[in-house]
C-alpha cells in the first residue's frame, strides 16, 4: 500500500509539473491584445454628489387649431411624421365658398376699375378742349379711386380667406412623433384647442436640479457623468438656469442627451461637483476594471506587456476618476480591450486617446 501511495503522488507532481509546463508555453503562445489606451494625469477634481434628472425633449408640444370647424382627420397616436406634414384636416367648406364670393368681388371691382380709368382719361382728354366740365372729371376721378381702395380691400380679403384654408390643415412645426390625442374625427375644434402632442424623439436633453453649493462648482460646458440602469455615459452640460426655487432653493441644468443612449421620461442621476477641487492623479473611467473584491487598471509595462496595478478610486468628474496605486502622471493606461487581458500579455496599442484639458477637470 505504501508504494502504491508513493506511486500515486509521484504521478500527480508529473501532472502537475506537466500542466505548469503548458500553460507557460501557452502564455507565450497569446498573441498580442488589441488595445486602446490612455494618459494617466493630475487634475483638479472635487467631491460630488449625485443628484436626480429627467429625460426630455426639447421639441414637445400640444399643437392646436388656429380656427374653429369640425375635424374631418386627425394623425394617429404613434405617427411619425416630418415638419409640414399634416395633423389634423378641418372641414374648410364654409371657406371655399367665401373664397368663391371673394373672387366674384375682386373680378366685379377690376371691371369696375378699369371702366372708370378709362372714363378718367377720356375726360382728361375732353378738358383740355374744354368739352367737358372739371367737376365731371374731379368727379369721376374720386370713383376711380374709391374702387381702387374696394378692389384692395377685396383682395386682402380674399387672401384671408385663402390663408383660413391654409390654416384648416393643422401641420407639424417639427419632425416627430404623435404621442396623444385631444380630439377624434367629427368631433368640434375651437381656435387655440391643442388637436394632438407632438414630440421630437430625437432631440433630447436632460433636465436636473442641483443645490446651490453643486450650481457654484458647475459651468456650460463641463463634462458629467450621468448613470442609469444600462450604465454611465458622459456628457456635457449645456445651459445653466440661475433663478432658484422658493421653496426648493434648487437651481436648474440643461445637459446635452443622445437619442442612442436614453428615451424621453427615463430617470436618470448625474454627478456634479460640491465642493473646492483637489489636485488628484487621474484616469478615465473606462480604465477601471470592476470585479467584486478588487478594482484594477492595467497600465502599459516594460516591453509594451500589460501590468496590472490594484487601485483605489477617489472623487470623480466628468470622464475621469482619481486614483490612488502603483501608478504615477504620465503612465498609459489602457482604456478598451483590459476586460480580457493577462498579466504580462504583449500588446498591440491600436489608439491613444488625448484628454482635453477642462473637460473633466473642475475649473
Amino acid at each position: 500500500m505504501t508504494h502504491s501511495y508513493h506511486t500515486r503522488i509521484t504521478k500527480a507532481l508529473t501532472g502537475l509539473t506537466l500542466l505548469a509546463t503548458c500553460l507557460g508555453a501557452g502564455a507565450q503562445d497569446i498573441p498580442p491584445a488589441a488595445v486602446e489606451v490612455a494618459e494617466a494625469q493630475i487634475r483638479d477634481i472635487a467631491p460630488t454628489v449625485w443628484v436626480p434628472g429627467t429625460v426630455i425633449s426639447k421639441q414637445d408640444s400640444q399643437i392646436a387649431s388656429e380656427i374653429t370647424g369640425n375635424l374631418l382627420w386627425v394623425a394617429e397616436v404613434g405617427d411619425q411624421v416630418k415638419a409640414g406634414a399634416p395633423l389634423a384636416r378641418i372641414n374648410d367648406r364654409v371657406w371655399q365658398l367665401q373664397q368663391a364670393n371673394d373672387l366674384a368681388s375682386v373680378a366685379s371691382l377690376t371691371s369696375n376699375l378699369d371702366f372708370l380709368v378709362r372714363q378718367v382719361e377720356r375726360s382728361e382728354r375732353l378738358a383740355k378742349t374744354n368739352n367737358a366740365s372739371q367737376s365731371e372729371l374731379e368727379r369721376l376721378t374720386m370713383e376711380r379711386d374709391m374702387v381702387r381702395q374696394q378692389l384692395r380691400a377685396a383682395e386682402v380679403a380674399l387672401q384671408r380667406t385663402r390663408y383660413d384654408i391654409e390654416r384648416a390643415v393643422i401641420k407639424a412645426p417639427f419632425d416627430g412623433i404623435v404621442v396623444a390625442r385631444y380630439h377624434q374625427p367629427g368631433e368640434h375644434i375651437n381656435q387655440g384647442e391643442a388637436a394632438v402632442r407632438l414630440t421630437n424623439v430625437d432631440n433630447l436633453e436632460i433636465k436636473a436640479q442641483a443645490t446651490l453649493s453643486s450650481f457654484r462648482h458647475v459651468k456650460a460646458g463641463s463634462e458629467v457623468a450621468i448613470k442609469t440602469q444600462a450604465g454611465t455615459h458622459v456628457s456635457k452640460v449645456r445651459s445653466l438656469v440661475p433663478v432658484g426655487d422658493e421653496r426648493s432653493r434648487m437651481l436648474e441644468l440643461r445637459i446635452a442627451a443622445s437619442a442612442e443612449h436614453w428615451l424621453i421620461g427615463e430617470a436618470v442621476k448625474i454627478e456634479l461637483p460640491n465642493g473646492e477641487s483637489e489636485s488628484s492623479l487621474t484616469v478615465p473611467r473606462d480604465a477601471l476594471v470592476l470585479r467584486e473584491t478588487q478594482v484594477y487598471i492595467f497600465k502599459v509595462g516594460k516591453d509594451d506587456k500589460a501590468e496590472r496595478i490594484e487601485v483605489r478610486t477617489g472623487n470623480g468628474y466628468g470622464s475621469r476618476i482619481a486614483v490612488t496605486g502603483a501608478l504615477a502622471a504620465g503612465d498609459l493606461v489602457i482604456v478598451r480591450g483590459a476586460e480580457r487581458l493577462r498579466e504580462g500579455q504583449a500588446l498591440n496599442i491600436l489608439k491613444q486617446h488625448v484628454a482635453v484639458e477642462g473637460l473633466a477637470a473642475n475649473s
